[in-house]
């Protein structure tokens, strides 16, 4: 990229070029496999995903907004602080919620995977109902069936988009901006 470009428009560059081939049903699959961020003990998973997945989004409307929000709260500190500050700014924020995300979910899969264990499950049993949804009815006087639903969303959904990253530049827009203004469309 030309070194004179704003660290804004090259991150909104990068997400759109992440988004458009998850636009056509033979390249999505691809996509989300490699890119999303997936729990640790899934198949899809891939260290790299902590990084990737702030460039992937599921939606029109996800992406749009997600660029909004860091064009309008972002180009105030990257003017503030320099492009390059502002890159480690964004991606330490991306990263770092991503893995406080992962972590939270880490800590409540394993709750759950304990509480099966308890009831009676092997890890062969757990294995198979991550993979297909079906379980022993016995399970649910221990664990809840909502809990069991969770249990394998925290599994199989992989988390999307740059959300996180741009909640740390609104937090910081709003500490180093207190009195400014916002303007609704």
């Amino acid at each position: 990229m030309n070194p004179s470009i704003s660290a804004i428009k090259a991150i909104i560059v990068v997400c759109i070029l992440f988004f458009v081939p998850t636009l056509t049903a033979n390249m999505a699959p691809f996509m989300y496999e490699r890119f999303a961020l997936y729990f640790p003990k899934h198949e899809n998973f891939r260290i790299w995903q902590f990084v990737t997945n702030i460039f992937m989004h599921g939606s029109f409307m996800h992406i749009f907004f997600n660029m909004y929000a860091l064009w309008a709260f972002g180009s105030p500190l990257e003017k503030m602080w320099g492009r390059k500050k502002f890159y480690v700014f964004f991606f330490l924020a991306g990263i770092g919620a991503a893995v406080i995300y992962t972590l939270v979910n880490y800590f409540q899969f394993n709750n759950i995977y304990e509480q099966l264990i308890a009831a009676g499950a092997t890890p062969e049993d757990i294995n198979a109902m991550l993979q297909t949804g079906t379980y022993q009815t016995s399970w649910l006087q221990s664990v809840p069936e909502e809990k069991m639903e969770d249990f394998r969303n925290l599994y199989r959904i992989p988390v999307v988009g740059a959300s996180r990253a741009i909640y740390g530049v609104l937090v910081a827009s709003g500490i180093l901006f207190p009195k400014g203004k916002l303007f609704l469309i």
